[in-house]
């Protein structure tokens, strides 16, 4: 028997999806039997979707990253608050630590400010004319249009 999420046991019908159909014959595959029987060994990787996963590894406390953004709308509320209800349940110690690559209004303002560019250009913005208000040169980005740097 391979090893089943949910059941501890597998049977080929379980996997539809050839990616992993490949990967339960490769020679370092790991069960959930075994991290479960050395937990401090293994670092597991787990998106809210595989959540049900932690029944198998039977957590018995541990650290859970949580390195996506905070929800920011009704739908991602409730999913985070079953996942908070998950590690809650396992006993995780819940730690949120996010980098979006996004940066607030007055430190964009302050970096720009220490970097000096000759030219702004505003990209990846939702407001580009915001750029405008700051006393500087910037040029607004238009559609199909090639800029020499």
């Amino acid at each position: 028997m391979k090893p089943k999420r949910l059941t501890g046991t597998y049977i080929d019908e379980d996997y539809t999806d050839m990616y992993i159909k490949k990967r339960l014959n490769y020679p370092n595959i790991i069960t959930a039997e075994e991290i479960t029987k050395r937990q401090r060994d293994y670092m597991v990787v787990l998106n809210f979707y595989y959540f049900n996963m932690l029944i198998d590894l039977k957590p018995k406390g541990g650290l859970y990253i949580h390195s996506l953004s905070e929800p920011f709308n009704e739908e991602m509320e409730i999913s985070y608050e079953r996942m908070k209800a998950w590690i809650k349940h396992f006993n995780l110690k819940f730690v949120q630590s996010h980098c979006s690559g996004h940066i607030n209004g007055t430190d964009l303002k302050e970096l720009i400010k220490n970097v000096t560019p000759k030219v702004l250009f505003p990209i990846h913005t939702e407001h580009p004319g915001i750029f405008r208000t700051l006393s500087m040169q910037t040029r607004m980005i238009k559609e199909g249009k090639t800029y020499k740097l």
